[in-house]
């Protein structure tokens, strides 16, 4: 059956992460692509579709998978969030170039896999730590603004005990 479809797909990550600040919320990315049969007719049908990370272009076993059951394919057109299914996807499996394979039903993975776009990596701000200078209109710099590895936020300190902690002068 693979030969008789193949995919062409258009990683839309433009702003589809979906990032919560608690460690234990899963990490969604949207993902869509469009599926033909082989004379290009867009195929209308649920698909079952695996979805395969890899660190490297070619070889190797996936870092991350993860399979939808019943994807509803609509004149070729599909779309999943990945980390939905399965809520493993970590920010440790973004971290770096990362490869995404794509398996349709029970046929080989399709190639070549696809490399991701680099708004995936913006996921890592999540985990900025380190200090930021801000400016105030018409006043120049101001106190330092921190951001912790916790997520706790300091104004004026680097060393913030809450969400939010403010020193005054």
């Amino acid at each position: 059956m693979k030969n008789f479809i193949k995919i062409i797909l258009t990683l839309m990550l433009t702003g589809s992460l979906i990032v919560n600040s608690t460690a234990q919320s899963p990490i969604l990315v949207n993902y869509q692509g469009y599926l033909t049969d082989a004379e290009g007719q867009g195929l209308s049908d649920d698909q079952q579709i695996t979805f395969l990370l890899y660190d490297r272009l070619e070889g190797g076993d996936p870092i991350w998978d993860e399979t939808h059951d019943a994807v509803t394919v609509e004149n070729g057109l599909f779309n999943v969030l990945l980390g939905n299914a399965d809520s493993t996807l970590a920010i440790e499996h973004l971290n770096g170039e990362r490869f995404l394979g794509i398996k349709i039903g029970e046929e080989d993975e399709l190639e070549p896999r696809m490399r991701m776009a680099s708004v995936t990596h913006s996921v890592m701000a999540t985990r900025a730590e380190g200090a930021y200078t801000l400016d105030a209109p018409g006043n120049g710099p101001t106190d330092v603004v921190y951001v912790d590895n916790n997520g706790n936020v300091g104004i004026g300190n680097n060393n913030p005990q809450a969400n939010l902690d403010v020193s005054g002068k």
